[in-house]
This record gives structure tokens, C-alpha cells and sequence, in this order.
């Protein structure tokens, strides 16, 4: 029974997952028709449901494993963080050969995510796709299913999770699916090693952040 709830909660969690990005995703399609930026109304709305949301994972987390989101639990991890950075740099040259050689050059989420950040404000796109992003999607993946669901067959949770975090970022095909499978398979790996969501997390925000400052130069 206890598992059953975990599973629940855990899929509570992806459901509110969607809120924010459906709430830019249509402000952003709204603004492409009408060819206009960002309202002030619009950044209101997108920072009320950013914040709203991101607070229901923060509570969850300490309601159910008694702790807060804290900056000590980086403390003597700069290296695996490092490491980390490393590893999803080789895995996503090798996801690209592997999409090359399948003939496909760019993901539906990935061109989609273009998209999404050149039509967002600097600010906006950082704390949504760097900063909310992550903790929401390591507290699906890592938190609620590595060191949740599957706490006691951990390795086992890092591939159904991964799997999962690969199929949900839309791949056009199986080759596009591997560039987020790698990528979750080394967030699940930071995650197990350290027992610390902070770390699985900074990592993934590094990786969103630069990703963001990088389209935002080629503007």
C-alpha cells in the first residue's frame, strides 16, 4: 500500500510538472501569432505559476523525507559535479553520432527548446529552464523514483528512470531518444553516488544554464 501511495505522489509530482511549461508554452505561442514579446501580465502569471509550483516541490520534499533543499549538501562535490559535466558532454557527442548515422539532425525537444528561449525574456528562460526545471524534474526522476519508488533496487530505478526521462523529452525516433537517456542515466548515477538531490540537480541547472547563455549569444 505504501508503494502504491509512492507511486501516486510521484505522479502528482509529473502532473504539476506540466503546469509551467504548458503556461509559457502557450503564452509563447501567443505571442508568435501576434508577433510581440513578453506582457508584464504574462511575466506576472509565469512567475506566480513558477514559484507556486517549485514551493509545492520544496514542501513535498520535506513532508516526506524531512528535509530542506540546502546548499551544505553541495559541500565536497565540485568534483563529481565536474565529472558529471564531463560525462554528459561525451554521451551527447555519442547520442549526435548515433542520430547521425539514423539520418536525424536535432530532436523535436530540442528544436523545440530553441524555440522556447529565443521567444522568452533572459530572466524568464533561466529561471524556468535552469533554475525550476531542474529541481522539478530531479524530484520526479532521482528523488521520487531512484530514492522513492525504487530505494531499495536503486540500479534498477536508475534505468526505468532514465528510460522514462528519455522517452518524455520527445524524440522523433529511437535515435533521437538517447541524447536525454544518456543524460538522465548520469544525473541517476550523480544522485546514487552522493545521496544528495542538490548535487543530480546542479548539475542538470549547470548544464540547462549554459545551454541557455549559448542560444541566447547566437541571437
Amino acid at each position: 500500500m505504501e508503494k502504491v501511495k509512492d507511486i501516486f505522489q510521484v505522479f502528482c509530482l509529473f502532473c504539476l510538472d506540466i503546469i509551467p511549461v504548458s503556461t509559457l508554452s502557450y503564452f509563447i505561442k501567443q505571442n508568435k501569432l501576434t508577433n510581440q514579446t513578453f506582457s508584464v501580465f504574462q511575466l506576472f502569471v509565469s512567475l506566480v505559476v513558477l514559484v507556486l509550483t517549485s514551493s509545492l516541490f520544496i514542501i513535498w520534499r520535506k513532508r516526506k523525507f524531512n528535509e530542506f533543499w540546502t546548499i551544505r549538501n553541495l559541500k565536497g562535490n565540485a568534483s563529481i559535479i565536474f565529472n558529471g559535466y564531463l560525462a554528459i558532454i561525451f554521451t551527447r557527442a555519442f547520442s549526435q553520432l548515433i542520430m547521425w548515422l539514423g539520418h536525424v539532425e536535432i530532436s523535436d525537444n530540442q528544436a523545440w527548446l530553441k524555440v522556447f528561449q529565443q521567444q522568452m525574456p533572459f530572466g524568464l528562460a533561466i529561471l524556468s529552464i535552469a533554475l525550476v526545471g531542474p529541481l522539478m524534474e530531479e524530484s520526479i526522476f532521482r528523488l521520487g523514483m531512484i530514492g522513492l519508488i525504487f530505494k531499495e533496487k536503486k540500479w534498477i530505478g536508475l534505468l526505468i528512470s532514465s528510460i522514462i526521462f528519455g522517452f518524455l523529452h520527445s524524440p522523433n525516433n529511437i535515435f533521437s531518444f538517447f541524447p536525454y537517456f544518456f543524460m538522465g542515466i548520469v544525473f541517476g548515477v550523480v544522485y546514487i553516488k552522493t545521496q544528495k538531490i542538490e548535487v543530480s540537480m546542479t548539475l542538470h541547472a549547470l548544464w540547462n544554464f549554459i545551454g541557455i547563455v549559448l542560444v541566447y549569444l547566437q541571437k
